[in-house]
């Protein structure tokens, strides 16, 4: 009886040497495909880390414009309005940097205004771009110089140290809207208290005075931070009934009540 030839056949030698091969090359193709795909996500992910990136660093250069255009234009203002009046200086900058608390230094003569900075900005993700915010509690310091023009200093610190202010800025926008649905006109420092209590303020807004003019009236106010640490004057001023042209509400910071 014939033996087969040691080691198989040719067909099986050459078929075991074809899946040899075979599984060499998936495994090639395997650790090719792996490391493309490795390659291609680092890339995407590194791409979506440096466009990030720029647009951070984009909007910080951004928030500083802004707050150098805010100091300019400003103390500008100041210096343009010839006036020494803490009053009208203090609504002045209110109007100018947005600032809910505007502080006044009798000793010094100078005006500390409080107010909270942001600028958006794109940040990259796996999905797409989305906003995002920096933000920055802005100081601005305005004092009379030797020849007696208005100059201003800034400083930036942590938002949380603009809670205050920004507390009491969000509670002027409620009390504006209490009086910009208000039909009937505030007569006594009782009336006004009651409607101004409305604005989710329970012992944070306290009226202090009620003025009446021909087209309009004025609510003088203390307004409080959540904490009770920082008090601000406000003057609220609202159309009377009956005008035939009905101004807006308006609300601005004063240097005392």
């Amino acid at each position: 009886m014939a033996t087969e030839p040691v080691g198989g056949t040719p067909v099986m030698k050459q078929t075991e040497r074809f899946m040899t091969g075979g599984c060499l090359v998936l495994l090639i193709l395997l650790i090719l495909t792996g490391a493309g795909l490795v390659g291609t996500v680092g890339y995407t992910l590194w791409r979506i880390d440096n466009t990030t990136e720029k647009n951070r660093v984009a909007a910080e250069a951004e928030l500083r414009n802004l707050i150098d255009h805010t100091a300019r234009e400003s103390a500008q203002t100041l210096r343009a309005s010839a006036t020494s009046d803490p009053v009208t200086l203090t609504a002045l900058i209110g109007q100018r940097t947005g600032a809910p608390v505007i502080t006044y230094d009798t000793t010094h003569n100078e005006f500390t205004a409080v107010v909270e900075k942001a600028v958006i900005y794109q940040r990259a993700g796996i999905l797409g771009l989305r906003p995002n915010w920096i933000t920055t509690c802005v100081t601005l310091t305005y004092a009379l110089g030797p020849t007696r023009t208005w100059r201003v200093n800034t400083t930036t610190r942590e938002t949380v140290s603009c809670l205050p202010s920004k507390q009491i800025g969000d509670l002027v926008r409620s009390a504006k809207q209490v009086l910009e649905n208000l039909d009937n006109d505030l007569m006594t420092v009782t009336e006004a208290q009651l409607v101004l209590d409305q604005a989710r303020s329970p012992g944070r807004l306290t009226v202090k005075k009620v003025a009446h003019g021909k087209r309009t009236t004025i609510v003088t106010a203390v307004l409080t931070d959540m904490a009770g640490t920082v008090d601000q004057c406000y003057l609220l001023t609202l159309p009377r009934p009956g005008n035939e042209v009905p101004g807006p509400v308006t609300a601005a910071p004063a240097s005392s009540c």
